[in-house]
């Protein structure tokens, strides 16, 4: 890496944890006069999820069109970035594996933001899980959920948990699929990488790019329907847009 990509990646990561610390401060006083709701948690939480795109410059391309109302949106995982990347939108939400929440900093911003953390190796944990879920719905809360379980560079993306989309069919909570590609497919962060030598690569970069596509609603469905349906959606939509960047980069000619 140039030194000149070096510095940039390093003011941005000064930035992301500046960000998120103003973020907590800002979160507790409001919630002292307002009170600590999950409401009061999911605004703030878009709040610093746009904060973090404008600022680490996160180009967005957004497609589709998200619903007002709270809805499980489930969606591919590439990286940490999809968090800003998706949460930027509109109030919500996350499940995210337990190992989170004892992150420095970036843990105690998913505490308050009443982030959902799960095991997935622990069955009690799971079900807690769900039930948190359903209840953040009921409150007209979006949640995000990545099924796939951890992150994936693709191409493609991996089979899906079912938990979320039995809840989902059990509930008649609407479900709408999200796919999130990165124009570079080394903005994906898998395997034993560390979270500061990919943060470093990733944004040492002028600009990551990024595309979501939000889907139609998904409702009435078996568990086994909707997962399929969602699953079918999200790859045709990431199929899609890697024709593009291939198109592109041979100099749009085929």
């Amino acid at each position: 890496m140039h030194n000149t990509s070096l510095l940039t990646a390093i003011k941005k990561m000064f930035l992301l944890f500046a960000i998120t610390v103003v973020h907590i401060i800002r979160f507790i006083m409001v919630g002292i006069i307002q009170g600590f709701s999950n409401h009061h948690a999911a605004n703030s939480t878009m709040a610093w999820c746009r904060s973090l795109v404008k600022n680490l410059n996160i180009t967005v391309e957004m497609n589709g069109k998200i619903p007002s109302q709270g809805v499980l949106f489930v969606s591919n995982h590439r990286s940490y970035i999809d968090v800003a990347v998706a949460g930027q939108y509109f109030p919500c939400t996350f499940l995210a594996k337990k190992e989170l929440a004892n992150w420095p900093i970036l843990g105690l911003a998913a505490k308050l933001a009443k982030v959902i953390f799960v095991d997935r190796n622990n069955s009690d944990s799971r079900k807690k899980s769900r039930n948190t879920i359903s209840q953040t719905l009921k409150q007209g809360i979006s949640v995000i959920v990545f099924p796939e379980g951890t992150s994936y560079a693709g191409p493609g993306i991996l089979e899906f948990r079912p938990g979320a989309f039995e809840l989902a069919a059990y509930n008649n909570i609407p479900v709408v699929p999200v796919a999130i590609e990165y124009d570079d497919k080394n903005d994906a962060w898998v395997g034993n990488d560390t979270f500061i030598r990919h943060f470093l690569q990733t944004f040492g970069k002028k600009t990551v790019k990024a595309t979501i596509s939000f889907g139609p609603i998904i409702t009435n469905k078996t568990p086994q329907t909707t997962m399929l349906s969602s699953r079918k959606w999200i790859e045709d939509t990431l199929n899609s847009k890697n024709k593009i960047l291939i198109y592109e980069a041979i100099g749009g000619t085929l």
